[in-house]
């Protein structure tokens, strides 16, 4: 198995829908802590 770069091989697997929602919730609350 070859060695790949993180962010490549990140991107070639799909974000499992809970995650990327979690990931949304926080990036909303960080947001919202910066204004």
């Amino acid at each position: 198995m070859k060695k790949s770069s993180g962010i490549a091989d990140f991107k070639n697997h799909e974000i499992p829908q809970e995650t990327e929602g979690f990931l949304r919730h926080r990036l909303t609350q960080i947001n919202t802590d910066l204004q």
